[in-house]
């Protein structure tokens, strides 16, 4: 619910600001071509942590994004457009999830996002409303910790890269004849990270036990594009 008011939100918002400049870009707006922009959004997680154990921890993390952008156009006629687009954002994601009675816990975080994709869309002069789908990755990271009546235990954990698939969709206003602005929304699932705990079997630990964490998640986020 938060994330559908945010990204209705962004629409609303971009829409406010660009439709007072439509009238300035061309009515036959040419979007093939080069571009470069950055973009400003918020990514909010799906992920789950699971284990042999417990679990599965759940989590609802809400984050920052911020990144940059470089993609190519073709205008097929005046109806259509095909593109490619390549974009990097560093991410503020970082939650954390407890299982109760125990003193089970487990942090997730994931510190950027990369997409490369197609864009397919139809285009009316200066608006441009588009599908997208490709490739995802970034840096991610978590730790959980299964244990029953004590604050220390061997937490099984695990960071790296991981890659996935991405796809949404979204909408391209034409500001002028160079200045674009644009709201997108994107489902991401990336390859899950796995790890063991390397725990001493106690009378106050779980043992040994596996866990595997699946970053996925939505992004919404507005960002302005030069066209060369």
């Amino acid at each position: 619910m938060r994330v559908t008011l945010l990204a209705a939100t962004a629409l609303s918002t971009t829409m406010w600001f660009v439709v007072p400049h439509v009238a300035v870009a061309q009515s036959t707006f040419d979007w093939s071509g080069p571009y470069v922009g950055a973009s400003l959004g918020v990514v909010s997680t799906t992920s789950d942590i699971t284990t042999t154990d417990s679990g599965p921890f759940g989590f609802s993390t809400q984050g920052a994004l911020a990144g940059l952008t470089i993609g190519y156009n073709q205008q097929v006629n005046d109806l259509f457009v095909v593109g490619i687009e390549a974009d990097g954002s560093l991410t503020t994601v970082d939650g954390s999830s407890k299982t109760a009675p125990t003193f089970s816990d487990a942090d997730e975080r994931l510190e950027s996002l990369l997409t490369l994709r197609g864009r397919l869309g139809v285009t009316n002069g200066p608006v441009f409303a588009y599908g997208t789908f490709g490739l995802a990755g970034g840096n991610a990271s978590y730790s959980a910790l299964v244990q029953d009546f004590a604050k220390d235990g061997a937490p099984a954990e695990n960071s790296g890269f991981v890659a996935g698939v991405t796809g949404g969709a979204g909408v391209e206003v034409a500001l002028n004849n160079n200045i674009t602005v644009k709201t997108e929304g994107l489902m991401y699932s990336l390859s899950p990270l796995e790890a063991s705990s390397d725990a001493n079997v106690t009378d106050v630990t779980k043992g040994d036990y596996d866990s595997k964490y699946t970053p996925s998640g939505l992004v919404v986020r507005t960002g302005i594009n030069v066209h060369f």
